[in-house]
């Protein structure tokens, strides 16, 4: 069976009002319609309760505080490789 043993993130809000369950929803139904290598993907939804559960995959690598933590250096900065210019 695939996905068997895969580690997941299970996310949650501590809002139970209707409000913070529609915005929930909309941000799940935005993060599901991701399709880039650098972004979790959106693994399953559970609305049985409000707020609603979103089963995220776990990266390799951990979290974003994990890597940051483990593999830059405390003496580097971490800037963009690109020249990102302000939009306008």
């Amino acid at each position: 069976m695939p996905g068997v043993g895969r580690m997941v993130a299970v996310r949650t809000s501590n809002s139970k009002s209707s409000e913070s369950g529609t915005d929930a929803l909309r941000e799940i139904r935005f993060l599901a319609g991701l399709s880039d290598p650098n972004v979790v993907r959106v693994l399953g939804v559970c609305t049985a309760e409000q707020p609603p559960w979103t089963v995220l995959e776990y990266p390799d690598m951990g979290d974003l505080a994990h890597y940051l933590q483990y593999t830059v250096p405390v003496t580097a900065s971490v800037r963009p490789a690109a020249n990102l210019q302000p939009v306008r």
